[in-house]
């Protein structure tokens, strides 16, 4: 529709200043990716209420800023002023913002101003406010011309920010054995901001990787939908996301391969059992491939709900109530994706036979009869030993099993909708009939990582994409939650000991790839299987301190011990003390091992693989297996030496908080600035940046020292270095086929 329009004037050619301009304006409709399935149009109103006119010095992307001006009541007919000029300007336009405070003037050029933006954390506030029952859509537009006495009228054509979402959503289980109620719809969108600048040839990726911040709009109930029965409609407004296309014809598996970030639906309802139950549907021109969202494109789904569905098989139906990792005995970590219903609690189960493999008498690699938890014995319990978040029984966290017989057991606990972050459990052993629990160590310990990232889901669908010479040439993978990485190399390459392999991108225990929070570094000491939350006494340090909670939920500080503590009370054995006491980081900055030995008499800091030459009593050293001290997950290891290599041509950037690898390709990868935990200093613990990045490989150098896969910001290539064992770095995991 046309908001207005005006009679030119003659206009002498002068020296550059101000002309008064009349703007004709048309709204073009939105484009339709897929067939509408409902007219409402007459949901929104794209009359112009007010204006922002920007004015560029040029038509390039590094053009300058010339004006930024606000016109808070615009009416057809109004007047707005530019600048005259000699060569073409570019000038854009935004209407119905109702924000006289967009700070415009910090996007100094064109290319400045994309990133200018609103918050959008509703799933009808991209559209615009809402006046008298209709939006006043928010909408852009742009003109390119030369400001002159021949241009005082000009034809705006304006496009609608927001993409429009239309949904009908149709509940055919009334028949079933097993009738699903459906309760609510909800839009969770890869971003939580929307530009006010989209008129352009958007890049591939949008927004880019670092402007992510998923966002979970509020519910809408399903009575609230257009329509009645077993039928809904739905209209939903929020901002572009270009996220390509994912390389499968199954839509069953879009989920898994869908890029971070992805906007998707979620329903919820109950089944007749009064389980909650939740779908999943990744957004884009169809349910399958595509996952694209277009600013003024409008988007029409039919989505059926025919049956409560099986997770295993199917990634748009949610897994809610349990991860049973009772088959995954041989992990000292495990990944956790909490449930996203509220009022929803997740149950999870954690076997306990690894207290067996590090205790028995048979060819355990301490051989105590007790600590074995054989069958007979007295039982054991678990605990909560510390943790980067709150845990509050029955709010966030509660007990369901942690009470254990033997080492064939397993303890399980539950989790609430919302909790994310890292926390650690040890089991205690009762000594007698009478239950008396030996609290003061622990027979072992695991680490839970909370989180939504899940590349377990994704790996079986992935194949390496490599050159005629068996090189990597993709590098980035993207799975549930994230993304995964192959590197260039011959470990990497076709015949080498990572061929199909990837590794995580990121540090096992960080909670998201923006490295702007510090509340999700871990490190480890090398060889140990536990990790030491992030926590700072030293100026020299970027990040805000971790909280971090111990046993007893008091929020103070891990404790620690020196080489002298140890001495005076007659501590030889460092490994069985880290397994004793999994929360107190040993303070010596080379050989924290001591000069413990194991029940064979073999002494632990000869080993040249995290600690475990043998991987068992008398078996041969294996640099590629994965060790009983192995802090990563079921299904992933700590990477070998020489992990880490780049192809030719690689960029880095980089700033205080994250360094930045560029490949040729334009794949990023992300290495967040941690520093290291430098052991004893002052009689504290200390975190020092330095400006660098870094994680543990699995392989020592000598007794003293250990290799990292390391780099700085001025050495692309800096991948190797030999820091101390007793330095605390993080761990970042490769994945490791466990059969």
């Amino acid at each position: 529709m046309f908001a207005g329009g005006c009679t030119e004037q003659p206009l002498i050619p002068d020296e550059q200043r101000e002309i008064d301009v009349c703007l004709n304006f048309s709204a073009v409709l939105p484009e339709s990716s897929t067939k509408a399935s409902a007219d409402v149009t007459a949901l929104e109103s794209t009359d112009v209420k007010d204006l922002w006119v920007l004015q560029f010095n040029g038509t390039s992307a590094s053009s300058g800023l010339l004006m930024a001006r606000y016109y808070p009541d615009y009416a057809p007919g109004t007047k707005v002023k530019l600048l005259t000029s000699d060569v073409e300007n570019y000038l854009l336009f935004v209407a119905n913002s109702h924000n006289p405070s967009i700070e415009f003037g910090k996007g100094r050029t064109l290319d400045e101003v994309k990133d200018i933006r609103i918050a959008i954390l509703t799933d009808t506030e991209a559209a615009g406010e809402l006046h008298s029952g209709r939006y006043d859509m928010i909408m852009n537009g742009h003109v390119q011309t030369v400001v002159s006495g021949a241009s005082l009228s000009l034809d705006v054509p304006l496009k609608r920010n927001a993409v429009r979402l239309n949904f009908k959503v149709t509940n055919t289980t009334g028949g079933t054995e097993n009738p699903i109620t459906i309760d609510s719809l909800r839009l969770c969108s890869g971003t939580a901001y929307m530009s006010y600048y989209t008129d352009y040839e958007l890049p591939d990726n949008y927004p880019a990787k670092s402007a992510i911040r998923p966002v979970s709009y509020p519910s809408t109930a399903w009575n609230d939908g257009l329509e009645d029965g077993s039928a809904r409609r739905f209209t939903f407004y929020c901002p572009a996301n270009k996220k390509g296309t994912v390389p499968t014809d199954d839509p069953k598996q879009k989920l898994l391969l869908a890029p971070y970030g992805v906007t998707y639906l979620q329903v919820v309802g109950t089944d007749s059992q009064g389980r909650r139950v939740a779908y999943k549907f990744a957004l884009g021109s169809d349910l399958v491939t595509d996952c694209n969202l277009l600013p003024n494109t409008d988007y029409s789904y039919d989505i059926i709900i025919s049956s409560p569905g099986d997770y295993v098989t199917d990634s748009r139906v949610e897994n809610l109530y349990m991860q049973d990792f009772t088959d995954k005995p041989l992990a000292n970590s495990y990944m956790i994706q909490p449930p996203t219903v509220e009022g929803v609690w997740k149950h999870v189960r954690i076997p306990v036979k690894r207290i067996y493999d590090f205790w028995n008498i048979t060819d355990g690699y301490e051989r105590v009869s007790g600590n074995a938890l054989d069958a007979g014995s007295f039982g054991w319990r678990a605990e909560i030993l510390k943790s980067t978040v709150e845990l509050v029984e029955d709010v966030n966290f509660k007990w369901i099993k942690r009470d254990g017989v033997d080492y064939r057991d397993y303890f399980e606990f539950a989790i609430a909708a919302g909790l994310e972050g890292n926390f650690m459990l040890g089991v205690h052993r009762f000594t007698d009939v009478g239950r008396t629990l030996l609290d003061d160590v622990f027979l072992w310990s695991w680490h839970m990582w909370v989180t939504d990232y899940n590349p377990d889901a994704t790996l079986p669908l992935l194949t390496p994409q490599v050159d005629g010479n068996g090189y990597e040439t993709c590098y980035a993978y993207d799975v549930a939650g994230g993304q995964v990485n192959r590197y260039y190399g011959n470990l990497w390459k076709v015949g080498g000991v990572l061929e199909g392999r990837f590794m995580m991108d990121r540090n096992l225990g960080e909670l998201s790839v923006d490295k702007n929070a510090a509340t999700d570094i871990l490190t480890y000491q090398w060889g140990r299987k536990d990790p030491f939350p992030y926590e700072s006494s030293n100026s020299n340090s970027l990040h805000k301190t971790m909280t971090t909670y111990n046993r007893y939920n008091d929020g103070s500080s891990f404790p620690y011990r020196t080489q002298a503590q140890l001495t005076e009370e007659n501590v030889t054995d460092g490994v069985v003390y880290s397994v004793y006491h999994p929360d107190t980081y040993i303070a010596i900055f080379s050989n924290w091992m001591l000069q413990d030995r194991n029940a064979d008499n073999i002494l632990y800091n000869a080993a040249y693989s995290w600690n475990d030459p043998r991987l068992g009593t008398g078996k041969t050293i294996d640099y590629n297996s994965k060790s009983i001290f192995d802090p990563c997950p079921a299904g992933w290891r700590v990477p070998p030496q020489g992990a880490i290599e780049f192809p030719a041509n690689t960029k880095n950037s980089t700033n205080s908080l994250v360094h930045k690898r560029i490949l040729p390709n334009g794949v990023v990868m992300r290495y967040p600035v941690t520093g290291v935990n430098n052991g004893v200093n002052g009689g504290t613990v200390q975190y020092n940046v330095n400006n660098s990045w870094g994680f543990w490989s699995n392989r020592a150098s000598n007794i003293n020292n250990a290799y990292s896969l390391f780099g700085n910001g001025t050495n692309v290539n800096q991948m190797s270095a030999n820091p101390a064992k007793g330095v605390g770095m993080p761990v970042r995991c490769v994945s490791y086929s466990e059969e």
